[in-house]
């Protein structure tokens, strides 16, 4: 029995793990395109180089989160949760007023 619960345990620490490395890639995810959309709609300049930069550095982070996810787990599990989180987000997202946000 209690080799069972610690399994259990173990268990529940390894999902709490890559929620955690799913959840931060969609949060980059989501500040790439918005920041993408905030460099897109400025005049050439500095202010949208900054944009333009920071809308490249959220795309590695979201890859990156992606990639460490599938050092730790399979690619096929990773996709699964991914696809769970993100039907999950878009879920939340349809209930959710219109309105500015950035990140």
């Amino acid at each position: 029995l209690l080799s069972s619960a610690a399994s259990d345990v173990y268990k529940r620490q390894e999902q709490y793990f890559l929620d955690r490395l799913l959840i931060l890639a969609v949060i980059e995810a989501r500040g790439c395109e918005r920041f993408g959309i905030l460099a897109d709609a400025l005049e050439p300049g500095p202010l949208k180089d900054f944009y333009t930069e920071i809308t490249r550095s959220e795309a590695r982070h979201h890859g990156l989160f992606v990639r460490l996810a599938k050092e730790y787990f399979a690619a096929e599990e990773v996709q699964q949760r991914l696809d769970e989180l993100l039907d999950a987000e878009a879920k939340i997202v349809e209930s959710l007023p219109f309105r500015a946000a950035v990140h």
